[in-house]
């Protein structure tokens, strides 16, 4: 939402940077999270349904967009540019704070107040099935084997041709 207000060119850079920043990890948190409650055998249609929902709210914020642009420019003395940041502000703040209260973490450590006990002991000994261990702690030793890792470099580039491939400039 800050965005609407920016007066330059410098200011937008910034505030993208930032927006960068933290947005980063979401996608792996996201894969993580899945991966964290469902078994090999579910975890692909899961996925899926994630990138498929990814691609599905690009559609839809293009007929958002196109709605904004030709009904709100000008109005309260902003440009239909400034209302696409407040809009997503006004869509993106109640998701996540919602997100931050309903999405658990993972089943040996979630702290949902809406999965009882049972449920996360479910989790927890359906992971164990199939081999996955809870999370260890992160140490600098984790940091140094995956950064020596072949697989982290060849699927980061893979990845991100994806990325490219799915945007149109």
């Amino acid at each position: 939402m800050a965005l609407a207000g920016a007066k330059g060119p410098k200011t937008i850079f910034v505030l993208r940077f930032f927006i960068g920043l933290f947005e980063a990890s979401a996608y792996p948190g996201i894969i993580t999270l899945l991966g964290n409650w469902y078994t090999p055998q579910e975890l692909a249609k899961r996925s899926a349904i994630f990138q498929a929902s990814s691609s599905a709210a690009n559609m839809f914020s293009g007929y958002l967009q196109a709605a904004l642009y030709s009904g709100m420019d000008g109005r309260a003395g902003l440009a239909a540019w400034q209302w696409l940041f407040i809009f997503d502000g006004i869509l993106g703040i109640p998701i996540a704070l919602y997100g931050f209260w309903a999405i658990p973490d993972s089943p040996s450590d979630s702290k949902t107040r809406w999965l009882s006990k049972g449920d996360t002991e479910y989790a927890e000994q359906r992971m164990k099935a199939v081999g996955r261990a809870p999370a260890a702690k992160l140490t600098w030793r984790t940091f140094v084997d995956v950064f020596r890792s072949w697989p982290v470099y060849l699927f980061s580039t893979v990845f991100i041709a994806h990325v490219c491939g799915l945007r149109i400039y």
